[in-house]
């Protein structure tokens, strides 16, 4: 029996920028090497492991089964779930804040942004967050070439036109 797999990237486990001083420790891992072999090896490492450690879903259309995981080293951790039925995909708007604070006084600056999140709904009421993104457009791309694959709608709950 053959199964009907469909395995993607969704995002990056460590922040943006994170993941960018991960990829300057690899640039510099080998520099490093030149004047400690061990340290080198080790700032090459860590940044391997930030730069390149993501989640991905894997849905198994057949066994009725879906994995959220960490890819880390190459190694998969997270473990499967059971759903019933696939419902529809969905795109909504998130309000996102971030405090920054001063360190040269009592003063700090909250800033705020909307980003576009996609969903995979399933079983009547449960959510399976799928990909963050600043722009719509963005979302809507990846959730509807993600449609086609599932034969699943796409529903807009952003309120926008």
């Amino acid at each position: 029996m053959t199964t009907n797999k469909i395995d993607f990237k969704t995002q990056f486990f460590f922040p943006a920028g994170v993941v960018f001083v991960g990829a300057v420790l690899i640039l510099f891992g080998p520099l490093v090497m030149l004047g400690n072999m061990a340290v080198g090896i080790s700032v090459l490492i860590g940044g391997l492991i930030i730069a390149t450690t993501h989640v991905r879903v894997v849905i198994d259309l057949t066994n009725k089964k879906y994995r959220e995981y960490i890819v880390f080293l190459g190694l998969r951790v997270g473990k499967y779930e059971r759903f019933e039925e696939l419902d529809y995909l969905f795109v909504r708007k998130a309000k996102v804040s971030q405090r920054r604070t001063s360190y040269y006084g009592n003063g700090g600056t909250t800033i705020y942004s909307e980003r576009y999140e996609g969903y995979l709904h399933y079983d009547g009421d449960v959510m399976l967050h799928m990909f963050s993104e600043d722009k719509k457009g963005k979302v809507l791309e990846r959730l509807r070439k993600l449609s086609t694959q599932l034969n699943l709608r796409v529903v807009d709950k952003t309120g926008e036109l």
